[in-house]
């Protein structure tokens, strides 16, 4: 049977959004959701299979949270995403960037986001509200393995705002140089002992 209570619980945290799974589990079929969206206490937004309780007001950051809920809330966002988040850059990217773990190789992939298959440690997660991200460090560490994985791109000479991300992170005692340029070289490491892993990252970053 439907429970308004329970789908309003749900979406409350994620500033009144929902997606259709959630729905589902609230016992809500397309069909009734089609009847309270015609009632309107359900909208539509433009992202597909993400819906808003009119009940709610519309929060900051909802663009997000729309991206988060695509793959059923199993992305972590991350890179210039997650540093814009942190407040290591001042502005927003043109594309957010999400990682998704592995499992979702076969399945489709939300549009509008550049996505990255790779199981991110939960000692690499936080959360900001109730978008998950990746830590500063973490975040630094994966633009960076980027640029050493693409050198013709990057590596030469690295972004003048990644740069800047960097300066804000050693001055807010976040991380070290030394400490950044370790992480960098263990996980490359990691990478190139398995060529076809490598060569994917290569293409995936």
């Amino acid at each position: 049977m439907p429970n308004w209570s329970a789908l309003c619980r749900m979406a409350a945290p994620q500033h009144g959004y929902f997606n259709r799974a959630q729905a589902h589990s609230a016992g809500y079929s397309r069909q009734l959701m089609k009847y309270y969206i015609e009632r309107a206490l359900i909208e539509r937004t433009d992202r597909d299979g993400v819906f808003h309780l009119t009940r709610f007001p519309r929060g900051e950051r909802e663009e997000l949270i729309g991206l988060w809920l695509t793959p059923d809330g199993r992305g972590v966002f991350s890179h210039e995403t997650a540093l814009w988040l942190h407040g290591l850059l001042d502005k927003a990217p043109p594309l957010h960037t999400m990682t998704l773990p592995l499992e979702w190789r076969r399945r489709r992939r939300p549009d509008g986001v550049v996505c990255h298959l790779e199981q991110v440690p939960a000692d690499c997660q936080e959360t900001l509200g109730t978008l998950p991200l990746t830590s500063a460090v973490r975040s630094l560490t994966d633009c960076l393995l980027r640029a050493t994985l693409n050198p013709g791109r990057e590596s030469a000479d690295i972004e003048p705002l990644l740069r800047k991300a960097i300066s804000r992170a050693v001055q807010r005692g976040l991380c070290t140089r030394a400490t950044l340029r370790r992480l960098v070289t263990e996980r490359r490491q990691l990478l190139l002992s398995n060529p076809r892993s490598a060569a994917q990252s290569a293409r995936r970053l």
